[in-house]
């Protein structure tokens, strides 16, 4: 898979600093992941898995500008065609400048496979367009999904020899407010059969993260509401936080062979491990962002202004910097 063109690379950070320098991410407990792995062929792939935020478009770029400026290393996103298209109208956020791909199994193996760093989301569009009610909750499916459409990626990974290394993010849910969700409006009078045909028109009436082993019904009005990002008004500008998990090791206890039921009882315990993961990672950041005296927007830049430095948290003063990169 060839890498992003670098002017590209570049120009695509230079415009995300702003947003960055605003919104002030904090990245906890980075040290937990191993420094000799996913850093290209000859190494062993990692994929980090966490869960998709509201639009889907501010976790994917936080994420790979810090772990390319700690790490050296530019983690491939995959990511929504739809997010591809809203970049060719100007409207997205440069994902692909910073080296994401389209998602579909084929790139996900080509990643790993090449010993590459990847980065994905098996909530798909149905977890960034959120409903009514749904901040920080996963929509990945039920467990023994695992052994099928959102849960294959624990098999590949697998069969890569790779590591899964799960994360949570915490801040963009609480950025707006939602007036009408994906559920109201492919159901609104007029608006919702013009939004299906405009879906249908477009080829999207599946979502292909889930697209693995076509066992995903198309066309059904919650697959039409998966894609319809909600109706919402800004608030406050929240700070990002984002928290790693321990690394997980698939490999780990595991002498069975390819295509056994071994496997996809493993490979089902595999999904609920990560999924577990991740929950907790989202729950410990939402506890541990009550003690961070700069959450609040105004405040943090007025002291990052007087002071030229990022603001610091209270568990980091509490813990030291190791667990605070």
């Amino acid at each position: 898979i060839p890498m992003p063109n670098s002017w590209r690379l570049r120009e695509a950070r230079r415009k995300l600093a702003p947003i960055t320098k605003f919104t002030s991410p904090v990245f906890v407990d980075l040290s937990k992941i191993p420094k000799n792995v996913g850093t290209g062929p000859g190494s062993r792939p990692i994929l980090f898995i966490g869960n998709h935020t509201i639009y889907g478009l501010t976790d994917i770029p936080f994420f790979v500008d810090h772990y390319l400026n700690k790490r050296g290393v530019l983690v491939r996103a995959l990511a929504h065609p739809l997010v591809f298209a809203a970049g060719q109208t100007g409207a997205g956020t440069g994902i692909e400048s910073l080296g994401s791909l389209k998602v579909s199994p084929r790139n996900l193996y080509r990643l790993l496979a090449n010993g590459n760093s990847a980065l994905m989301f098996p909530g798909g569009s149905r977890e960034a367009c959120k409903r009514k009610g749904e901040a920080y909750q996963l929509r990945w499916g039920d467990a023994e999904e695992g052994n099928g459409s959102r849960g294959e990626f624990t098999r590949m990974v697998l069969r890569a020899g790779g590591l899964i290394v799960p994360f949570g993010a915490v801040g963009a849910e609480d950025n707006w407010e939602i007036m009408a969700d994906g559920d109201e409006l492919v159901n609104a009078p007029v608006l919702g059969g013009m939004l299906k045909k405009q879906f249908d028109k477009m080829g999207l009436s599946s979502d292909p993260a889930r697209r693995w082993k076509n066992s995903d019904s198309e066309g059904s009005e919650e697959n039409y509401a998966d894609f319809m990002l909600p109706l919402a008004r800004p608030k406050a500008m929240s700070r990002m936080y984002f928290k790693f998990g321990d690394p997980i090791d698939p490999l780990k206890d595991w002498s069975g062979s390819k295509g056994s039921g071994e496997e996809r009882e493993h490979c089902s315990t595999l999904f609920k491990e990560v999924k577990a993961s991740v929950e907790k990672q989202m729950d410990d950041l939402l506890r541990l962002r009550s003690l961070d005296d700069f959450e609040n927007t105004p405040k943090r830049l007025l002291f990052e202004q007087a002071s030229d430095v990022r603001a610091p948290t209270a568990w980091r003063w509490s813990n030291g910097e190791s667990n605070f990169e």
